[in-house]
């Protein structure tokens, strides 16, 4: 697992819990989209241009399936069954 922190973000107004729950449960999913293959996974924060903040989960999983064969619903998703 990989970082690439700013330390100089934006304040924002939002709940703490939840922030670490979305964050928690996409770093998750990338290492369980990971599993069988290997990979790695990059936590990145930053402001965008318009000085909001972007936090962003990057992995090197097998992806989501092709978009034309019947969007995220058809076998091979990446999703969870047990959630």
């Amino acid at each position: 697992m990989h970082t690439e922190l700013s330390s100089d973000l934006p304040k924002v107004r939002a709940d703490r819990v939840q922030l670490q729950q979305v964050c928690l449960n996409l770093t998750l999913n990338g290492i369980e989209a990971m599993n069988d293959t290997g990979g790695e996974l990059t936590i990145r924060s930053g402001r965008t241009d318009d000085d909001q903040l972007l936090i962003s989960v990057i992995d090197t999983g097998m992806g989501l399936p092709d978009p034309g064969c019947c969007g995220a619903t058809c076998r091979g998703e990446r999703g969870r069954r047990d959630a």
